[in-house]
């Protein structure tokens, strides 16, 4: 894999804070605040961290490990004990709700106006005062709140299934205990319901935040095909593409690395083990492109003067995994050598080794066991190797449990976190 992580270089995907951040500018369908609808988890906990002081307070959930991947949550702390809920999208990644609880069941308003819509603070939102500002709409309906949104109360509140009652207009609606008092909870969203909302899309890039990778289709031992939210097409093909081809393609990175780690060098044998390389452009660099979601590692080919490609690393943003919320996800795609089908990254390590097994290999279990005794497992079973990033420098004052398995394929080494859900695929030759 990649070396070491340290903190990485971050764009400003989101506005620095103003002064009058109390409040949170309501734009129905399009942002709350800094906060758009169609950004990604990576491009948020990067400016979260950036303006710490101004939230102080972040909680990050997720769904349990061992089952299918959920949405991200992100709860932020505002005054007078209101809390603003962000929910990911599960594959994209991408801002799709946001909920803004108000403090109090019990219909009193915060001491200061938390939002504003076109510059006016927002009085108490009364449904006489709704209908002031917004016009008429449909009439209330009833909802039973889920966890993914309601999230204001602990885990296990017995709250968590309480219905509310909801005032809706395209792009932004208003959530009622008691029809007769204060909304409590205030959605933004994309379509006509918070709780089916249409799916956001990549927010337009700028000079600091490059176009989104809506695709990657991997070719094992071969080539990557990157597919961008702008319609753009780059293909890098290991041992062809060059290191101007990669920067014309995906422009300047972000930070450099030379590689310098021989640690692995002890499983080819002593030589490459003691004796490092002092050429570095021989030894490689790896390009990360952070918030692309992906490190390139540049080679000097035999052939060639300049350096060529000779790994990609494409990186899931896994919640629970060492380098969660230090990369943006890519969409990857593994294209099956056997048939037509594909793998992707909702599917399971089992599914994904059916698909990528060598032709006559048995049946993958947890435990790596196969068909056929333990011969045919010897010889059937994929390399697997443990990584801790744990004994990494920058990480060593990590409390949780980093480690993560190295499974090969031919043409592809994935790298395998908690619930077996894969955290990042790295393109190898063959």
């Amino acid at each position: 894999m990649t070396r070491g992580s340290s903190p990485l270089p971050v764009p400003p995907s989101l506005p620095r804070a103003a002064d009058d951040s109390s409040q949170l500018e309501l734009q129905p369908g399009v942002a709350l605040g800094p906060f758009r609808l169609g950004l990604t988890l990576h491009a948020l906990l990067s400016y979260l961290r950036r303006e710490a002081r101004r939230w102080p307070r972040v909680e990050v959930t997720a769904g349990p490990t061992d089952a299918p991947p959920a949405p991200v949550m992100v709860a932020l702390s505002l005054p007078d004990g209101a809390t603003l809920h962000l929910a990911f999208e599960t594959t994209s990644q991408r801002l799709q709700t946001a909920a803004l609880h108000l403090p109090s069941a019990s219909g009193s308003a915060p001491s200061a106006p938390l939002a504003r819509y076109r510059g006016a603070p927002l009085p108490p939102l009364t449904r006489a005062a709704i209908q002031r500002i917004w016009g008429p709409t449909y009439p209330m309906r009833q909802h039973v709140r889920t966890h993914a949104l309601l999230a204001d109360e602990p885990s296990g509140s017995k709250e968590g299934s309480a219905v509310e009652h909801l005032l809706c207009y395209p792009g932004v609606a208003f959530g009622f205990e008691d029809p007769t008092q204060v909304a409590r909870t205030v959605y933004l969203f994309r379509g006509l319901d918070p709780h089916a909302p249409e799916p956001a899309p990549p927010l337009h890039p700028s000079e600091s935040q490059p176009p989104a990778i809506t695709s990657a289709r991997v070719k094992p031992g071969s080539s990557v095909q990157l597919t961008f939210s702008s319609g753009d097409e780059v293909e890098l093909v290991l041992g062809h593409s060059t290191a101007q081809d990669v920067l014309a393609d995906l422009g300047a990175p972000e930070s450099r690395w030379h590689r310098d780690d021989q640690r692995l060098g002890i499983h080819f044998g002593p030589h490459e083990a003691d004796e490092p390389s002092h050429d570095t452009d021989a030894a490689g660099i790896f390009h990360n492109y952070p918030s692309l979601g992906l490190d390139v590692l540049l080679e000097r080919s035999q052939d060639q003067d300049s350096s060529v490609v000779s790994k990609v690393v494409l990186h899931s943003n896994s919640p629970g995994t060492a380098l969660f919320g230090r990369y943006e996800r890519v969409p990857w795609r593994i294209a099956a050598s056997s048939d037509q089908s594909e793998v992707t990254y909702a599917d399971s390590l089992v599914q994904l080794h059916k698909r990528l097994r060598p032709q006559g290999a048995g049946k993958w279990e947890h435990g790596g066991t196969v068909d056929g005794g333990p011969e045919a497992e010897a010889q059937r079973c994929p390399d697997i190797m443990e990584l801790d990033r744990g004994a990494d420098p920058e990480l060593q004052r990590l409390r949780l449990d980093v480690r993560s398995r190295l499974i090969g394929f031919p043409g592809v080494v994935v790298e395998v976190g908690p619930g077996d859900r894969v955290s990042a695929v790295v393109l190898v030759p063959s």
